[in-house]
């Protein structure tokens, strides 16, 4: 049995200077090019930021570089997942997110995310979907209320997301920034 060393050669670090960028990159690099790990997904602006995705070779784990140019701030580390999302039982009391939770679901879209607020503190039932949204057609076509705003966070500690946030329950329907999301594949939804 093999015991996996890669969480001790790539913990958590906060990235504050374009040395601190050049050093964690090189570290990747070497572990891309010893077989250690693979890329799953690269964003990279060189003007604006980086979001990088790696995983482990030996164990799944996956990593992430994550680094804004500007104020050279980001940081790199383990992704923390959520241990097991129910995907069979939804508290959203939003009627309005409720017909979008109820079509993602319909179109085959899987959760990765289903609990209580990922910024803590908040009222509601967050569901994360691994697509974005097209603002505009997605509140025509489910007649989305002033009382659902629609916001995009672009943060490199806290996450990078796009959601529609319901005022009154607290419910909101997450996924990936669509900068974060451009040039991966991602699916954006649309009418």
């Amino acid at each position: 049995m093999t015991t996996c060393t890669c969480s001790a050669r790539l913990p958590f670090r906060a990235l504050k200077t374009k040395e601190d960028l050049a050093e964690v990159r090189q570290r990747f690099r070497e572990l891309l090019e010893e077989g250690l790990l693979e890329l799953l997904q690269n964003y990279v602006d060189e003007n604006h930021f980086d979001n990088t995705l790696y995983r482990c070779t030996r164990c799944g784990c996956e990593y992430i570089l994550n680094y804004v140019h500007k104020g050279f701030r980001g940081y790199c580390g383990p992704v923390e997942k959520p241990a097991v999302v129910d995907t069979t039982h939804f508290e959203m009391r939003s009627v309005p997110l409720r017909r979008l939770l109820d079509y993602l679901l319909n179109s085959g879209h899987e959760p990765s995310y289903n609990g209580s607020s990922v910024y803590g503190g908040r009222p509601g039932n967050w569901v994360n979907f691994g697509c974005c949204f097209d603002e505009i057609s997605v509140r025509r076509k489910f007649n989305l209320p002033a009382t659902v705003e629609y916001s995009e966070h672009y943060d490199v500690k806290g996450g990078s997301i796009s959601m529609f946030y319901d005022e009154e329950t607290g419910d909101a329907i997450f996924g990936p920034h669509p900068l974060m999301a451009k040039g991966t594949g991602v699916k954006t939804i649309r009418f």
